[in-house]
């Protein structure tokens, strides 16, 4: 069971790492966002992808690894969940835990940390895209600019307004 634990501690410890390097790659990204380095940006989401294959494998084996401890102490895979591994860790190898808990609080903040940074990067995407969208409506003319009414407002509900009209 000791060697059981000390493998889950050694892959939360290698998750740590590639989530550390995936948090990085987010907040160059964020950088490379604002920037517009669009060939910059491709090559991190490449990165990303790579790092994110990494943390499947040791997704995969951390969860073997849960599945035999869950059948040491008798439990099924789906009620050993962290709070489990800690209590029990705690209480039968006090010299484990320290480490599992550093490392578990570890993963925690990185997640976090990585799903605010997750979350900021497409809000600055879809603001790009809103803007570029913008500036393509009003500088591509349309085959029907459209009426407008004496207050400047469109006279067809919903028809937006073009900075480039043609003269009727």
């Amino acid at each position: 069971m000791r060697d059981l634990l000390n493998g889950f501690i050694q892959i939360i410890s290698e998750q740590n790492s590639l989530l550390e390097q995936i948090v990085k790659l987010s907040e160059d990204k964020r950088q490379a966002i604002v920037l517009g380095q669009v060939q910059e940006l491709d090559s991190m989401v490449h990165k990303e992808g790579l790092l994110g294959q990494e943390l499947e494998k040791l997704e995969s084996a951390r969860f073997v690894l849960q599945v035999e401890i869950a059948d040491k102490l008798g439990m099924s895979v789906t009620e050993l969940n962290a709070g489990e591994i800690r209590r029990v860790t705690s209480e039968q190898y006090p010299q484990l835990s320290t480490r599992l808990n550093e490392h578990l609080t570890n993963l925690e903040k990185l997640i976090g940390k990585l799903r605010s940074s997750i979350q900021e990067n497409n809000e600055l995407l879809k603001m790009s895209l809103d803007y570029i969208d913008e500036m393509y409506y009003l500088l591509s003319p349309e085959d029907d600019p459209g009426v407008y009414s004496d207050k400047g407002t469109a006279d067809v509900p919903g028809k937006r307004l073009q900075l480039i009209d043609k003269k009727a």
